[in-house]
């Protein structure tokens, strides 16, 4: 009586250990998202199915958080992502690209329809089989960058009229 006592204490114990210990990723995961990504989203490739992972900041109407692959997903896609970049996001070339990259990852540049400049890194997972890819708002390096760019052009141009002036 004492021993199985013991093993129902023991088996509690593992038990509140573990809802413990996913607790505590669990809430590493939404400080993750809220701060590094605005989406995380799951693709399971033989199941034709994902699931999406949204921060604050993400637009929640746009999708369910688990659901099939359908034109439904596709179209949702195509209401979020600027009409330019829409090709980069099939699956069939995320997955080209994975496949023929030296890289374990792929990442796509792009912009949302409200010309908001976003990066999505693609990974596979479990032996190719699902992909994981992450969503972050880049647009403020983007600035940056163009800022720079456009220093650096009109240093140019000020370093060639003074050779001109030579």
């Amino acid at each position: 009586d004492e021993i199985s006592r013991d093993i129902q204490v023991q088996d509690i114990t593992e038990e509140k250990i573990s809802q413990l210990e996913k607790k505590q990723l669990q809430m590493i995961s939404n400080f993750t998202i809220n701060h590094d990504y605005e989406c995380l989203a799951i693709i399971d490739v033989e199941e034709n199915k994902y699931f999406v992972h949204y921060s604050e900041n993400w637009e929640k109407e746009h999708f369910s958080q688990v659901d099939d692959i359908t034109q439904d997903s596709v179209r949702k896609v195509k209401n979020i992502i600027h009409e330019s970049d829409i090709s980069k996001f099939t699956i069939k070339h995320i997955i080209e690209n994975l496949n023929k990259g030296k890289e374990s990852e792929y990442v796509i540049f792009y912009r949302s329809k409200d010309n908001i400049h976003k990066e999505a890194r693609c990974y596979w997972f479990e032996k190719n089989k699902k992909l994981l890819i992450t969503v972050r708002n880049v647009e403020k390096r983007w600035q940056q960058e163009q800022e720079s760019k456009q220093k650096i052009m009109e240093a140019l141009e000020v370093a060639e009229a003074a050779n001109r002036a030579k």
